[in-house]
């Protein structure tokens, strides 16, 4: 942990690697998330902003980026510059309170089958533990509910 003074000390309110207002040439290159330096954070209120997470998590180390999903909304990442600041957040935010909800707060992983499969980030483990079994359906009519689809497979599996 001796290079912490390179990187700022947790006190400093050096928040961010570039500058909002910054170029897209001047921006670092986007991480990848199997560096160990993104941070998923889920269960987020909907109205949460850039600006609430970056009070939150800059005392962990220098915050390269974030970004906040608005469709659907209720999670985000933040981007670290170095993976031992991102496990520091990941310990001591995760299940903290945020904005008045308990935030989760893991390692972001990459999703396995691209950006196209269905697992969330997060989520995806979880679901893999119930059965090695998947299926995909595609070319459902737009007004086909998962409800309905739910029920029509259930009657099938009986």
């Amino acid at each position: 942990r001796g290079e912490r003074g390179e990187r700022g000390e947790r006190g400093e309110r050096s928040r961010r690697a570039t500058a909002p207002g910054a170029s897209s040439m001047d921006r670092p290159e986007p991480r990848d998330a199997m560096d160990g330096c993104k941070v998923y954070v889920g269960n987020l209120p909907y109205d949460a902003q850039e600006r609430d997470l970056d009070e939150a998590f800059y005392r962990y180390g220098r915050i390269v980026g974030i970004w906040v999903a608005r469709n659907p909304p209720g999670y985000a990442f933040v981007d670290f510059s170095h993976p031992r600041d991102a496990e520091d957040a990941v310990r001591d935010m995760d299940g903290r309170n945020l904005l008045g909800r308990r935030i989760r707060v893991e390692i972001s992983t990459r999703r396995p089958n691209g950006p196209n499969n269905n697992n969330r980030v997060g989520a995806g483990t979880r679901a893999a533990a119930r059965s090695e079994f998947r299926v995909r359906l595609s070319d459902l009519p737009r007004g086909c509910s998962w409800q309905d689809l739910k029920d029509h497979l259930r009657k099938a599996g009986e």
